[in-house]
């Protein structure tokens, strides 16, 4: 089945990490960008999806010209 959307990284939140810390980290596993220099640990949109809670941090001023690469074997599909 080919996949023809994209998608947010996610991830489990590991023991003593922060939500935060977690999304530093997923973003980096799955698209190679580290996004610490760019983030606010404060701004972010939150929802929960019935038992299911979401977080998606704003990272403003990413260049456009960025070249992604995931860590992490099968992250990135076309």
């Amino acid at each position: 089945m080919s996949r023809t959307s994209w998608g947010f990284p996610k991830g489990k939140v590991n023991k003593d990490e922060s939500a935060f810390d977690c999304a530093i980290r997923e973003v980096l596993e799955e698209t190679g960008f580290d996004m610490l220099l760019f983030a606010d640990p404060d701004a972010y949109l939150e929802h929960n999806f019935q038992d299911h809670q979401v977080r998606l941090y704003i990272v403003p001023g990413v260049p456009e010209k960025t070249v992604f690469k995931p860590h992490t074997r099968g992250e990135i599909k076309v």
